[in-house]
């Protein structure tokens, strides 16, 4: 059995812990030993960015706005939606360490 590694930790600004873990390839953030999102499984994400770009479509040169990045596959899925667009995206994320993790991990 593949172990399960600590990859970063980090605090929430309300003090909650997160972890970003790795098993087998597949990574995961969590906090209290819950999963809070994974690499493998993301349709959601990408569903929720289509729907709500797709009003969008028409506009030249939309701004998004991103309630967090988490592990990036929202903004990875509002940039391909809005193809061409020259739109500017911006995502809202509270823990500095997220975009972090985004650079160096995922």
């Amino acid at each position: 059995m593949k172990p399960y590694v600590k990859i970063a930790e980090a605090q929430t600004p309300e003090g909650e812990p997160l972890e970003l873990i790795e098993h087998d390839g597949t990574y995961m953030i969590c906090s209290h030993g819950e999963q809070l999102m994974t690499s493998f499984s993301h349709g959601s994400e990408e569903t929720l960015a289509e729907l709500a770009c797709s009003p969008f479509r028409p506009v030249n040169q939309p701004r998004i706005l991103i309630g967090g990045l988490g592990m990036g596959y929202t903004l990875a899925a509002a940039t391909r939606a809005l193809p061409g667009k020259r739109a500017t995206f911006i995502v809202a994320e509270l823990t500095s360490e997220i975009e972090t993790w985004n650079r160096t991990h995922l």
